[in-house]
């Protein structure tokens, strides 16, 4: 079954999981349709979607939101078989009351219909962003990775992989 749009109930699970005052990121995973035809003229589900695209950029900055990564899927490696998609957006808000006013935004829901228009199906995945990574925490990271590289290097002795610790 195609999904377009978040279900009512969806948006009240993520009110009730996701603090408002947490960064969130959105995984757009986008199927085209071929053609379509948006008030009386068709287009390409591609040109339908860049229409809406290029709506959306004040809005989404209005709110505080920011197009973080846009790319073609290649292949899906891990998935149904059946699934596939065309293109993977993420976008960053502030908080997911930023979302809920880019939604409820009246410019938005006036182009809303280019989404609609110009998609097969779709995913939206909500991941919660980090609040905040200190210094600190980023020097043990870099410190931690470099640890293991030296370590992975010294045990493999010929062997593809490390086996674990020694």
């Amino acid at each position: 079954m195609a999904t377009i749009h978040p279900a009512p109930e969806a948006m009240q699970a993520l009110n009730r999981a996701v603090p408002d005052d947490q960064p969130i990121v959105l995984l757009n995973l986008l199927r085209y349709r071929e053609w379509t035809q948006h008030r009386g003229e068709w287009i390409s589900g591609r040109e339908c979607y860049a229409r809406y695209a290029n709506a959306l950029l004040p809005i989404l900055m209005r709110v505080g939101g920011r197009l973080l990564w846009r790319g073609q899927v290649g292949h899906v490696l891990v998935g149904p078989p059946d699934e596939t998609w065309h293109e993977a957006v993420l976008v960053g808000y502030p908080s997911r009351s930023a979302f809920a006013r880019m939604l409820a935004d009246p410019v938005y829901r006036s182009c809303a219909q280019l989404r609609t228009d110009a998609l097969e199906d779709s995913r939206l995945i909500v991941a919660v962003a980090p609040r905040r990574i200190g210094p600190l925490a980023w020097t043990t990271l870099r410190l931690a990775t470099r640890l293991v590289a030296i370590k992975t290097t010294r045990s493999r002795k010929g062997r593809a992989c490390p086996t674990g610790p020694r």
